[in-house]
This record gives C-alpha cells, structure tokens and sequence, in this order.
C-alpha cells in the first residue's frame, strides 16, 4: 500500500474533521451521548473477558511474546505468530494493547510469564485441546489481563465514536448536516451497535473501515478523483483483513466506479475500461491484506488460506441455540440490535428509499452505496447458518442512515409528523438501549465473581464444568478443581471420561460447586435449543447436576444464586406471553444463544456451598 497515499487520506480526514466542528456548532454536543453511552462500565468483568472472541484474539498474540521472551531469535517469533489462530489485523491492536504489559514485565524482568503460551516444540497452535485456559489465566498476573483488556476496550470505544462521526459525515454528504447529526444520534442509541463498542474484537474496526470505504466512494463518484478510489481500495484490503465479510468493500467500489462511469455519458465505456486504474486498486488492497495478516508476511498465503477455510467451514454449522432458517436469526438479531420500534422504522424506510433509485442524481448515488452495502451484506449471510448480532454489524451503519434521510424528506412535507417520528425514535431508542446498557452494572457473572472473592477463604477450592473462563465466574487466582486442569504443565485424569470425573467430585470434595446455565441445560428439554439436544443424551451428566439442584442433598446446598433462573428449572413457571421475536425487541437482555452479548439469562450462575466434611 502507498504510504504517500495514506498520508494524504490522513490530511484530509484531519482536515475534514476540523472543518466539520467548526461548521457545525451542535456537533460536539451530539458526541456526548456517544462518549457516555459507549464508555459506559466498558471495564466490565475484568480481568476475565466478556467474549470469547476477546479471549482468542488477545491470547493469540501471547505465543509471539513468549517466543521473544525465550531468547530464542526471530525464529521463535515468527513460530510464536503462526501458533495463534490467524485473526489478522486484529492482532495488531492486541499486541498493541498487550505492549505495556509486556514492557512493563520486561523491565521488572518478569518476561517469562509469557514463555508458557509460547511452544517451541510442537507445529500445534495454542488452542489445541490439550490447552488448559484456565491454568494460563490463573497462572498470569491480573495487571496483565486488566491493563491490555482496558486498552482494547477502548480501542472498541475509539472505534465505534469513530463510527458515529462517518455515519454524521456520510449523511452530511448525501444530504446536509441536520440528517448527519440525527443520523449520529441514532446510531449512538442503537442497542447492537452499543454493546459491539464495549467489547475487544475486529467487528467495531472492520465497520469503522467499511464506512470510510463508503465514504471515499461517495467522494469518488462525486468528483472523479482517483485518490478516492485508491484509498478505497487500501481500506478495503485492511478492511478484509479484519474480517472477511469486509469483502463487500470490493462491491461498494465495483458500484461507485460504475456510477462514476455512468456520468460520463459521452465517453462512459472509456470511462469504465480502465484497466491500469482497475489493476491499481487491486493490487493496493492485495497489498494491503498481506501487510494486514501478520502470519502471511512471516509464513506464506497458506496462513490466509487456512483462515478462509476456517471461517467459511465454521459459519455452515450450528454451534448453538435453533435449527431454523438463516431468515430467523437476521430478523431476530436486528429486532435485539434495533428494538422494535427502530426495526420498523428501518422496514419503512427501505421501502420508502428503493423507489428513488431508479431516479439520477448525486443524492441517489450516495443511496445506491447504503443499499448495495446492505444488500451484499445480507446475501453474503443468507448462505450461514449460524448468523447473530454482530454478523449483521456492518449493515447498521447504513441502515440508520437510511432512518436520517427518510425522515428528513418526511420533515420537508410535514414537519409536525416529522418531530413527532423523531422524538418516537429517540425516546424508544434511549429507553431499550438504555435499559440494555445497565446491564453492564449488574451482570450476574460479574455479581458471582464479587460474592465467591468476598465470602469464600482463601484456601477454598471451587468445582466448575466450563472449559473457558469467559463463560463462568471465578475470582482470579482462586483455587480451581476443573476437568481439563494441568499440574505441573501436564495433564491430568485423561484416563477418565467426563461423566465418570463428575461423579467422583466426593473424592475431591470441593468447598464450592457452581453451575452456569450452560451446565444446566442438562436438565432443559431436549427441543428448547441445540445445546440442550446436544446433552439430552449424556446421561450420567444429567443424573449427576440433578442430584445437585433437584435432590436433596446432605452434602451442598445453595448458597447464592445470581441472575434470572431458568425457566426449564421451574416447570410451572409461565412463559412470556409474547412471541421470541417480538420479546427480543422488547427486552434488550435475551438470550443470544452462543453469544455472550446477552448481559443476564445466559449469565445465571448458581453458587453451592459444602455443609458436611469431607469423607
């Protein structure tokens, strides 16, 4: 990628941006509720992490400073890089988020903390089955979890503020500055868009770039300078990099030429064969998906190839939650990320926008970019099966857009039913993605971390059946009795099946026990979701959390209980009267079925206490 082309698209977004405050007097003010929505308890369940994306992303850059750490050369970092599971671009802002930890152990000459994530002496990447998550958090200090996931974090809510301005800036362009700043607004109190900015991850950067993309395609179809172009293509490619979805950016800018193109009537075929232009972008964004996979620099397009494999085999699958058509998830994750007032708006002003694109002008151009960037969206999904929120992340952006102009041409015949709209969409908004949001404050995982590291001793062991430590609740540093623990860096009970260690948990005789929701699921009905189906069959595991929750029990009893309980646990509970996709755009907190997003159902934990000694 041209570095004289970077420094110009700096300049000019630097340029843009100071213009923009000093045109527009309310711009600053619609950026505070961003900066206090976003920012809002984005420190939540640290030094554990809300995902288990943050963890994989973070945790893969750790093999690489373990091999720096081993004084072994260049070699072992290179090996140290190719032992992550090749999340590109995203492991730059991870090892830039780790670099003061690593600093800091460096200095205190405590860089061997990373040497265990670090395996000189095997090809197999660090998330083999034979990894004990667990024991890596537990055995690495908490300043190194707390100072490099606040950064990441941050780096989410940098983003994402970065997102609202794109979003105020695209709308600013397609129409003026009054549609730009409700534009912003929206977008600032969309419930998905909000709870992606309090998380690590690639969704939030990979959105940012792919608006930029659109916005540098707007400026190209506007004015024909290839600049644009160029800088679209170089976006894309590190867009792409990020995420692979990121792919429509190619789309966007296949559309903008052709618009451009198209402008040029007497000359439009010349216009549109430009091969040498056409060769250029690609291979600038070619060059800057290379630059942007740091496993493809060190090891080959093998690495990328992997990825791809990786990704496209893990999205036909279903990991969880309901065995129903791709058209269920994406309306159900928009009515989550919107809430249902939101979500009709944006049916209506689809409906009321596709109409005009049959008509010519610059205003339109810009509509054809929003559209094509959802649309291409939307059919690269239609093909998974496993479709949640954050899949459909990129397609929000353009669609509050879409929100902004419709009513702004609603303002200009009737004002009064104009505001009336827009104060319905703000209120609502505010109401459902706030009452999301304080969800941060509250969340029972976070809750039962508190409660075990205020009320159990210190030498107290607790008993959990989860692998990763995103999904359960446990003090850092707390003693742990878990199936797949090591001691002394080697496996331990391999010889014993999963169901059978359950049961033997007398011999080992835990002070505490806790169960999340996802153990629980052993005793749901088999059709309440794909999980509970995957367990209907294990039943020693079933016999054995019963045992503990249902039967009496001379030896545990429940000590305390956070977050919602179950409904499969309590048979004569009342459903919801309302319908699943009505409810979830009613009520920001519902299950996300494999996400983690959910801020309560999928967080119930229940906490037993030993009330016998042991045998």
């Amino acid at each position: 990628m041209d570095l004289r082309l970077v420094v110009r698209l700096v300049g000019h977004t630097k340029r843009r941006v100071i213009r923009d405050v000093r045109t527009d007097p309310y711009l600053r003010y619609v950026f505070v509720i961003p900066v206090v929505v976003f920012g809002f308890w984005f420190w939540h369940l640290i030094p554990n992490f809300a995902t288990h994306d943050e963890l994989t992303r973070l945790i893969d850059v750790m093999p690489a400073i373990g091999g720096l750490a081993s004084d072994s050369g260049f070699e072992a970092v290179q090996d140290g890089v190719t032992q992550g599971r090749i999340y590109g671009a995203t492991f730059y802002l991870n090892a830039i988020a780790l670099l003061p930890a690593a600093l800091f152990a460096a200095v205190t000459d405590q860089l061997a903390l990373f040497e265990p994530f670090y395996r000189p002496d095997t090809a197999t990447n660090v998330w083999t089955t034979d990894t004990d998550l667990w024991l890596l958090w537990h055995s690495t200090p908490r300043w190194v979890w707390t100072s490099s996931l606040v950064i990441i974090r941050l780096f989410s809510v940098g983003f994402a503020l970065g997102c609202v301005y794109l979003v105020y800036r695209i709308a600013t362009q397609i129409r003026d500055r009054t549609t730009g700043r409700l534009a912003a607004l929206i977008l600032s109190l969309t419930f998905g868009f909000v709870v992606m900015a309090h998380e690590g991850g690639e969704d939030v950067p990979s959105v940012f770039l792919l608006l930029l993309i659109i916005y540098l395609a707007l400026r190209y179809v506007e004015t024909g300078e290839d600049w644009y172009f160029y800088g679209g293509c170089g976006v894309g490619g590190m867009a792409m990099a990020f995420k692979l979805t990121a792919g429509i950016g190619v789309i966007l800018l296949a559309t903008a030429h052709l618009l451009r193109a198209r402008k040029v009537e007497s000359e439009w075929i010349r216009a549109l064969l430009r091969p040498r232009f056409l060769v250029g972008g690609a291979l600038i964004g070619l060059g800057a998906i290379v630059v942007g996979y740091p496993s493809v620099l060190l090891s080959g397009p093998e690495a990328l190839l992997d990825r791809i494999t990786r990704g496209t085999t893990h999205k036909a699958t279903i990991p969880g939650g309901r065995d129903v058509p791709s058209w269920w998830w994406i309306v159900r994750s928009y009515l989550n990320g919107f809430g249902v007032v939101l979500f009709l708006a944006v049916i209506g002003s689809v409906a009321a926008i596709l109409p005009q694109l049959r008509t010519r002008s610059d205003r339109t151009d810009g509509l054809v970019l929003l559209v094509v960037a959802v649309v291409s969206c939307l059919g690269l999904l239609s093909w998974w099966r496993y479709i949640r929120m954050h899949h459909l992340l990129p397609t929000i952006p353009p669609l509050v857009i879409l929100v902004s102009i419709v009513v702004q041409q609603l303002r200009e015949r009737t004002q009064t039913v104009a505001r009336a709209v827009v104060v319905v969409l703000l209120v609502s908004s505010a109401l459902y993605t706030g009452y999301g949001t304080l969800g941060y404050a509250d969340q029972p995982r976070a809750e039962a971390t508190d409660w075990l590291a205020t009320n159990a001793p210190e030498d107290a062991t607790i008993e959990l059946y989860q692998i990763h430590p995103q999904v359960a609740a446990v003090p850092h540093g707390m003693n742990m009795s878990h199936y797949t623990h090591r001691a002394d860096g080697e496996l331990t009970r391999t010889e014993k099946t999963y169901s059978e260690w359950m049961q033997n948990m007398p011999d080992r005789c835990p002070e505490y026990i806790e169960l999340t929701r996802e153990d629980l699921l052993r005793l749901a009905p088999p059709d309440l979701n794909g999980r509970a189906n995957f367990y209907a069959d294990h039943h020693r595991e079933i016999e054995y959390v019963r045992s503990l929750v249902t039967d009496p029990n001379d030896s545990y009893e429940v000590a305390a209980e956070f977050g919602q309980r179950p409904r499969f646990l309590d048979r004569n509970r009342s459903q919801s009267p309302l319908p699943e996709l009505l409810r979830v755009g009613v009520i920001p907190r519902t299950v996300q079925y494999g996400d983690e997003q959910d801020l309560g159902p999928e967080q119930y934990t229940l906490i037993l206490e030993r009330t016998s000694p042991c045998p």
